[in-house]
């Protein structure tokens, strides 16, 4: 039980934090800064290879 609690949270981290990478990345847009799309800079996290450097070029 207490794994299965873990798994759910982590999951959970992990998409919240995908969603603010998303929201902040929609803001930029707003102010005519961003470079990248809004959607790549929620899948960035998902990528194996994107994750390592594009969260530092997108924010």
């Amino acid at each position: 039980m207490k794994i299965l609690f873990q798994l759910v949270t982590m999951l959970l981290g992990l998409v919240a934090e995908a969603l603010w990478m998303y929201r902040a990345y929609h803001n930029e847009h707003q102010l005519s800064l961003a470079s990248y799309s809004k959607s790549m800079a929620a899948w960035s996290w998902f990528v194996p290879i994107l994750n390592i450097w594009l969260h530092y070029r997108i924010m």
